[in-house]
């Protein structure tokens, strides 16, 4: 890229389309920088650590800039976003110099405030409509923030790590993205969650933070009877595969009766949490009312359950899986779930085989296979295996591109079970 480039200030040459990632990373000569509207994009980490910049004109027509685009730059106090700006990543400005809040979109879109700026008691302007990502990041001493009337939307991390412990939503407010409030830790109360139960603004006021109000817990395995090889178990856990909210809330029941036997196996109070939870999700009225007396009774506090998130993600061996009620895995295998995803479908992986270092000790690889389920963890007929793929592997262009290709064969299975 040719620059103009004279005593510390940088001239970007109009017709310039992307400034691209870590163009100017760590230069210390910078002082000044014009960026002209002919420029787009402006990529990741294209002007970090330049430690002297001290001002940037962004002229109109920059419409997107990336992720950690001034971060490091100590001398940056003020800046301006033209009104052509769409998109940015997050941690733009994270560890600069600013001072002033930088909003976009003719001040309807508040994009960073500065610890600076935001002090222990922040008030959003009237006129803002919506909150960016990581607009407020590890604000610790932030005790309170004040929405204003008129904002529709708090963008996904938002609210990062900071000091408050609670907040008011106003009316007007249509949209609060998961993890809006992610990692307050202080954050007890959320006034203006628009549900109707107590369950649900339970479960909103842990979805804004980025979590499910049911949380997994390392847990160990039950000691003693191997019930689940027993047929009427086995009968019970068919259900349960077949998305029987009336088998799973009789589950829920099984594993009641089994934790007044045993309290001091912690699974079986678990389990019974678990299975709960998941007629409730298939639309258990009975275990709808049993979890809402629950919150009433433990305000502010998540159900426990086995490792095993509600969305079917985490890690665990075959045996817990039986004990739990999924009879489709081996035993003496470890399993990893990806989360059930908007078509249905669960990606699953188990150890395959692994290759030894190579003679500098370096090279080794882990294999696994990798396959697709259903919602209720059974397998999808016709549904492709993906044998002896690394994680390297699967993030590669080509495994991507194969990866995609099963999930949407078992997405489609599984659609055409469904009709």
């Amino acid at each position: 890229m040719s620059t103009g480039f004279f005593m510390g200030n940088l001239s970007i040459p109009a017709g310039t389309a992307e400034i691209r990632a870590r163009a100017y990373d760590g230069n210390t000569k910078i002082r000044s920088v014009t960026v002209p509207g002919s420029v787009k994009k402006i990529g990741d980490r294209a002007f970090a650590d330049c430690v002297n910049l001290q001002k940037i004109t962004l002229c109109e027509g920059v419409e997107e800039i990336g992720s950690n685009v001034f971060t490091g730059c100590k001398r940056l106090r003020t800046l301006v976003l033209p009104a052509s700006v769409r998109k940015i990543t997050g941690w733009t400005f994270w560890g600069s110099g600013l001072k002033d809040p930088v909003f976009a979109d003719s001040g309807r879109k508040l994009v960073f405030c500065p610890p600076e700026a935001a002090g222990s008691v922040y008030r959003v302007p009237e006129g803002v409509r919506e909150i960016g990502m990581q607009a407020f990041a590890e604000l610790k001493e932030l005790r309170q923030v004040i929405l204003p009337e008129g904002l529709e939307v708090i963008r996904e991390r938002a609210f990062i790590a900071c000091g408050f412990q609670k907040i008011v939503l106003p009316k007007s407010l249509r949209l609060v993205e998961s993890g809006g409030f992610y990692g307050c830790q202080n954050l007890r109360e959320i006034t203006g969650i628009p549900a109707q139960s107590t369950l649900e603004k339970a479960k909103e006021f842990w979805r804004m933070q980025g979590r499910a109000l049911a949380v997994p817990c390392m847990t160990r395995m039950p000691s003693g009877d191997r019930y689940w090889k027993e047929p009427a178990f086995r009968a019970l856990a068919k259900r349960c595969a077949e998305a029987d909210p009336g088998g799973m809330w009789e589950m829920a029941g099984f594993f009641r009766s089994k934790a007044q036997q045993r309290p001091e196996e912690a699974f079986f109070r678990r389990a019974e949490n678990f299975w709960t939870y998941r007629a409730h999700q298939y639309g258990s009225g009975q275990a709808a009312a049993l979890l809402e007396e629950w919150v009433q009774a433990h305000p502010g506090q998540r159900l426990p359950i086995p490792q095993l998130t509600s969305t079917l993600g985490g890690v665990m061996r075959g045996e817990m899986l039986n004990a739990l009620g999924f009879l489709a895995f081996e035993e003496e295998q470890e399993y990893s779930f990806y989360q059930l995803d908007p078509e249905g479908v669960v990606l699953v992986s188990v150890y395959d085989s692994e290759d030894g270092p190579d003679e500098d000790g370096f090279g080794s690889e882990t294999y696994y296979n990798w396959w697709y389920m259903d919602g209720c963890l059974n397998e999808i007929p016709g549904a492709p295996v993906l044998h002896s793929y690394s994680s390297i592997d699967r993030d590669s262009t080509s495994g991507r591109q194969r990866f995609r290709e099963a999930h949407d064969q078992a997405a489609a299975l599984l659609r055409k079970r469904r009709e």
